[in-house]
């Protein structure tokens, strides 16, 4: 008899029902990487368990769910489930609450909210369905174009899916609701993953000293100030100046309904379009978290080539993005490149292609400190060659 042979898989079966059990009573490992370890080994072993017909019906599929769930975060049903935790709700009660046709929920049952109802209400669960609607375009997208490599930042499925001639983002700014909906996504999608801060030790990276009227750290396209607040919060008493950078509308959303700790922070909030030469001058640190990858390599040397001229030799960039593997990379990272593809005509960028990138734009990487192995994220800290 062979080890194979030999292998319990009735005590494997009972002991990963166990803990799928325990998981759902809401037993869950504190040590997020052993969760998310599990979780991968999970679906590593449904994956490689499938016949035939279940790997057919699971991607045919696999549109419900995004269709679906998107459905029930619009019409209320996961936000009402989550808010009865303790009171189980037939399909009678849920349709009148959520205004449905009792036809279209015709299911003599009675329903409670799961770990995946209570996260698609949570900011990231909700923004993000609403982000994805590109993703079901992406065939005919891929058709038109001839499976070729896009060249065109106007078009990629996002105009398809939205039914569109205008560029993703001059689009979100005519659909402000959505616009803010995509903007909290982003603002929320790294929550509870390690970040820059984590990586760069600012104050013993860049040593020279400081007043308070030393612009210290300048973000470039910000937001709505994430970054900023948790800078001044990691170092409340490094002297110089913090200043958030975007856009007009952005930045009267900022200032209109401000982020708690933005104003208590002193962050200072500037309009300024990337696209333009960068008006802070001599800054320590000019941060471009996420910019870059949502533009073409011409638009990124643009972008790049206007900071590059306020620099001073104290000045670095620091370019906090994705750095693929060449091969390999994980699931999340490979999906987001994805997402770039199919919302913004854009991509994820490698190790190699991040160095010819900043090469055209009179740039060197000097260090790489790389924080988030899940989405394959470093800083990248840039100065002139």
């Amino acid at each position: 008899m062979t080890s194979k042979d030999s292998f319990d898989h009735r005590a494997l079966l009972e002991k990963i029902e166990s803990i799928v059990n325990d998981a759902q009573n809401g037993t869950l490992p504190h040590d997020k990487s052993i969760r998310r370890r599990l979780g991968q080994a999970g679906l590593k072993l449904s994956l490689a368990m499938e016949a035939p017909h279940d790997t057919m019906y699971r991607i045919g599929n696999t549109p419900l769910q995004l269709a679906l769930a998107y459905v029930g975060n619009e019409k209320g049903i996961f936000k009402f489930l989550s808010e009865h935790d303790d009171t189980p709700l037939t399909n009678e009660v849920l349709a009148r609450e959520t205004k449905i046709d009792p036809a279209l929920m015709s299911s003599d049952d009675s329903y409670g909210p799961s770990n995946i109802t209570k996260n698609l209400t949570s900011q990231i669960g909700s923004a993000g369905l609403n982000f994805f609607q590109a993703y079901i375009a992406a065939p005919q997208f891929l058709r038109e174009i001839g499976y070729a490599d896009v060249v065109d930042p106007s078009f990629c499925a996002w105009n398809i899916a939205h039914q569109t001639e205008e560029p993703t983002y001059k689009w979100l700014q005519s659909h402000p609701e959505l616009g803010e909906i995509v903007a909290d996504f982003m603002a929320v999608q790294r929550d509870g993953l390690p970040s820059f801060l984590d990586a760069f030790a600012f104050d013993q990276e860049l040593t020279e000293v400081t007043s308070d009227a030393t612009p210290l750290f300048v973000d470039v396209g910000g937001g709505m100030g994430h970054q900023c607040i948790a800078f001044r919060q990691r170092y409340p008493t490094l002297p110089g100046r913090v200043i958030l950078q975007d856009q007009g509308h952005v930045i009267e959303r900022v200032e209109s309904k401000p982020l708690p700790g933005f104003k208590e922070s002193g962050i200072e909030a500037q309009i300024h379009d990337f696209f333009t030469p960068q008006p802070i001058k001599g800054a320590r640190a000019y941060y471009l978290r996420n910019i870059l990858h949502n533009y073409t390599d011409d638009a990124c040397r643009q972008i790049l080539e206007g900071i590059k001229l306020s620099m001073t030799q104290h000045s670095v960039i620091l370019v906090d993005e994705m750095v693929l593997s060449e091969s390999h990379a994980p699931a999340r990272a490979s999906q987001m490149d994805m997402c770039m593809f199919t919302c913004l005509a854009a991509k994820e960028r490698s190790e190699r292609e991040w160095q010819e990138l900043l090469g055209k734009a009179g740039l060197r990487i000097l260090k790489q400190c790389k924080y988030a192995d899940e989405f394959q994220e470093a800083v990248l800290v840039v100065i002139p060659k």
